[in-house]
């Protein structure tokens, strides 16, 4: 299956005064596009997570819970406008919320005054606090899954809509959930994909940072069958 765009998250490199992380130079641009201007992962030099080992594959992002995030080079690739199909997915290992965290965001996109899309997870609401749900948000309407992973461990998340159909599909470690979404009536103009956070249009500052591990995110601009993922 080709992606659009393949963050390997194994390197994270200097230049320009900002850190960006770069795709393996050994994967053909059939597999993911070559390295070019709006492709790129970058961030603040002050506000960058950890290129750790111990990833799901090879090396991993450690973000800090803080202030860490990283997001596109370039607000203007058309590619991530959400009244196309799409599919977004990574491998996460989260922290455990503690204090007044509400949830931990793994990836969001923005279209400058509504959020589009998020992938997020948050404490069970069950008596099991050690375990998580996962969600995805789309348009204002969020599907939900519980996962039998606990905090610290890797989770395999997805998800993809449909924008003829307005429907959406989350995916965690094997388990769905499906259902309509009911879209605003808001311009989906062109805007950031986020990776360790979400952005607050209000505010205009980042929000519910991720803390630990982000892996191998990867972008389709088209709706892949649960027999691709």
């Amino acid at each position: 299956t080709e992606a659009l765009y393949w963050w390997r998250l194994d390197t994270l490199i200097t230049a320009g005064g900002s850190k960006y992380t770069e795709q393996n130079s050994s994967y053909s641009s059939t597999r993911a596009r070559p390295q070019g201007p709006y492709n790129n992962l970058a961030c603040p030099d002050n506000n960058c997570p950890v290129l750790v080992n111990g990833g799901k594959i090879n090396k991993a992002l450690s973000f800090d819970g803080n202030n860490d995030f990283m997001k596109i080079e370039g607000d203007n690739d058309s590619d991530f406008l959400s009244s196309k199909d799409f599919t977004v997915e990574a491998r996460i290992s989260p922290v455990t919320i503690t204090g007044s965290d509400e949830s931990l965001t793994a990836l969001s996109k923005i279209n400058g005054s509504y959020e589009n899309y998020s992938l997020s997870v948050r404490k069970s609401d069950k008596s099991d606090s050690s375990t998580m749900i996962v969600d995805f948000t789309v348009f204002g309407n969020t599907f939900s899954l519980d996962s039998k992973k606990r905090w610290g461990e890797w989770m395999y998340v997805a998800g993809t809509f449909d924008h003829v159909r307005n429907a959406a599909i989350l995916y965690v470690d094997g388990k769905t959930k499906s259902g309509h979404v009911d879209k605003p009536r808001v311009p989906d103009v062109i805007g950031p994909l986020y990776v360790g956070a979400d952005y607050d249009s209000t505010s205009r500052t980042t929000v519910n940072y991720f803390k630990g591990k982000i892996d191998e995110v990867l972008y389709y601009n088209r709706v892949l069958t649960p027999a691709e993922l």
